[in-house]
């Protein structure tokens, strides 16, 4: 019986150094994406950094699923897969991740084409509605790992019930979104206003 604890344990922590690992290494490399693409807001997009965020994207995909992996195998060692045992911040979690999973999808669909749609010119010069995506899924990833740190380090979640964690992290998930939009809408008019002649160009891409 010591000996099978002891396997179980050692499976739980092999789990658990995966997955948080792999939390790490998303996290580091979404943040990295983020911070080029705020340097090269002035940049002219080119099919180099293009492929770039692809790649970089696809790797944060795999990424992802390592996660759900190792995440599994967490609920498998500690419940059994049995729901019942399955607790607000479980669920939670499980939902993050999931819409975290939509994220990487919306991106994909979305966001990449839009820039690529748009090189040779700049971020800026990207009109209203691809800066719209654009803020809106980055808002999206924020939040997204943003709570998935949150419930993985929080102790003070454990007790919580879900209506309580809905309001929380539908609040972090609007503001973050909300944020976003509100910053990429100020940078659309002000390089609007800057720069007269864009205006026409602008508004004949919407």
């Amino acid at each position: 019986m010591a000996a099978e604890l002891t396997l179980a344990g050692i499976g739980l922590d092999l789990a658990r150094i995966v997955h948080l690992f792999a939390m790490a290494v998303a996290v580091g490399t979404v943040a990295f994406t983020d911070f080029s693409m705020l340097r090269r807001l002035q940049v002219p997009i080119r099919h180099g950094w293009i492929g770039f965020l692809t790649m970089t994207h696809q790797f944060v995909v795999w990424v992802m699923v390592v996660i759900w992996v190792s995440g599994l195998c967490l609920i498998w060692l500690r419940t059994d897969f049995q729901v019942e045992a399955f607790t607000p911040k479980l669920w939670a979690k499980l939902t993050v991740v999931n819409i975290l999973l939509l994220t990487a999808v919306g991106i994909k669909r979305f966001v990449v084409p839009r820039i690529i749609e748009g090189a040779g010119g700049t971020m800026l010069d990207l009109p209203w509605r691809a800066k719209r995506a654009i803020a809106i899924f980055a808002g999206l990833s924020v939040a997204g790992w943003s709570s998935a740190l949150i419930l993985g380090g929080s102790d003070l979640l454990k007790p919580v019930g879900p209506g309580i964690l809905s309001l929380i992290f539908g609040a972090v998930y609007l503001t973050t979104v909300s944020a976003a939009l509100a910053m990429a809408w100020r940078a659309h008019l002000i390089y609007s206003s800057t720069l007269p002649g864009i205006d026409h160009r602008i508004s004949s891409r919407y």
